[in-house]
């Protein structure tokens, strides 16, 4: 293997994270959580200015524990009862009366929300405002990429920025991989390298059974699951992946207290790298070992795939993610490494049209589609003994991930702006 193996690990560490609630409002809320740990007394004021993506997937998603949606409850909920060292679980353990309490701080007006276009697409300024003080934080480039604190105006605790890899320059960049050596690195390392990863399954597998067993958001999963009551043993797996996938965003988008292993920034999209896996592991019956390794293959890929594009954009990532997935299936079903590239090659044929319009209840739609596109690619590529070039899909797996890559970005920019607009014409 030509790559450096620890660059593979340390790679799924940076991207595969536990996370509270969607990332984009969370971010907000850390950002604000942050800066009021820098102030004497609790904040009047707060101004948030956010890039547009982040608005964009911040607009109608629940924030976890409060029941309410968007960005103002998840800053006033940060600033006055967020504990910053939990970064994207800065929210973990808000009461009803703390919620309460930050709801009537947003009614009474003290919480302003602001975009900012010429910034990145991972772009937060919290700016709060007490008796005697004022307080400033920006994240920048990482959802927990604190870039600057200020008290007063002044500049303080820059020692303290999150230096952690994969909020800093000095972090992988996975363009240095290819599929080849990711699989080669996720099938035949020491397994013992890798068992971490199994946390994705036990914190998003807990979240698909949230949501199977409760009403949230537009009950994706559940309704699925109704089909075959009381029996989940009696679901084809066909529809077993998109089900299990699907309730988990349910949970998470109905703003459920259960944290998510996230893939890159995006909790849907760490479901979308777990649940298919996981759900097909469980019918075959495979070992942790086996499962380990299919999942490192299933967020290693889609952290690659997903490096050739910007972290928010017009793009719905559950599709690059599904195709990573995919590969990670026919490794479980027992196919090539040959097979696990058509595999990637047959989900982005079929839903790279697949558009973000920020995160919400219908997300758990995007990551069921995305899921059984999975499913059903893996098997084709079991099946059938193929290739395809056609559209922007290149016999070279590796030139079909770029070809989306500029298709996302350059391609989609447009998208993305005409999204936004409408959104914030709402």
């Amino acid at each position: 293997m030509t790559q450096d193996v620890s660059q593979y690990l340390r790679f799924l560490k940076e991207i595969a994270r536990p996370a509270l609630g969607c990332t984009d409002p969370i971010c907000a809320a850390y950002a604000a959580a942050e800066a009021a740990a820098l102030l004497e007394s609790k904040a009047e004021k707060i101004e948030i200015t956010v890039s547009k993506n982040l608005f964009k997937n911040a607009l109608d998603v629940f924030v976890p524990g409060t029941g309410a949606v968007g960005i103002p409850i998840a800053v006033a909920s940060g600033a006055l009862f967020g504990r910053p060292e939990l970064k994207l679980q800065c929210l973990q353990g808000i009461k009803k009366s703390e919620v309460d309490t930050a709801l009537a701080f947003v009614e009474q007006g003290r919480v302003t929300v602001n975009t900012k276009n010429d910034c990145g697409p991972l772009y937060c300024h919290a700016k709060l405002v007490s008796e005697t003080q004022q307080a400033e934080v920006i994240i920048d480039g990482g959802y927990t990429r604190v870039i600057s604190r200020k008290l007063c105006g002044e500049e303080v605790g820059a020692d303290e920025v999150d230096n952690s890899p994969a909020d800093t320059e000095d972090r992988v960049d996975p363009r240095q991989f290819t599929i080849a050596g990711i699989y080669e690195f996720c099938t035949t390392s020491e397994v013992e390298q890798l068992s971490f990863v199994l946390e994705a399954r036990d914190l998003n597998k807990a979240l698909s059974e949230e949501g199977l067993s409760h009403g949230y958001g537009l009950q994706v999963g559940r309704s699925m699951l109704d089909d075959f009551a009381p029996d989940e043993a009696n679901v084809p797996l066909a529809i077993k992946v998109p089900m299990r996938s699907a309730a988990a965003s349910d949970a998470r988008m109905g703003g459920s207290t259960l944290p998510a292993m996230s893939n890159y920034g995006s909790g849907n999209q760490g479901i979308a790298a777990t649940m298919p896996v996981v759900a097909v592991a469980e019918h075959l019956g495979v070992d942790e070992e086996r499962l380990a390794r299919a999942l490192c293959l299933s967020h290693i890929g889609a952290g690659y795939i997903k490096s050739y594009y910007p972290p928010l954009s017009a793009y719905c990532g559950n599709s690059a993610t599904c195709a990573a997935g995919a590969a990670a299936m026919v490794y479980l079903l027992g196919g090539s490494f040959e097979q696990s590239c058509y595999a990637i090659n047959l989900v982005l044929a079929d839903i790279s049209g697949m558009v973000c319009d920020g995160a919400k209840a219908s997300c758990a739609l995007k990551v069921g589609s995305a899921a059984s596109s999975a499913y059903k690619a893996a098997t084709i590529a079991m099946k059938v003994d193929g290739s395809m070039c056609m559209g922007v899909i290149a016999d070279e797996v590796e030139v079909t991930i770029r070809n989306l890559g500029a298709l996302v970005t350059t391609g989609m920019a447009k998208t993305d702006d005409e999204i936004f607009s409408i959104m914030a014409d709402r």
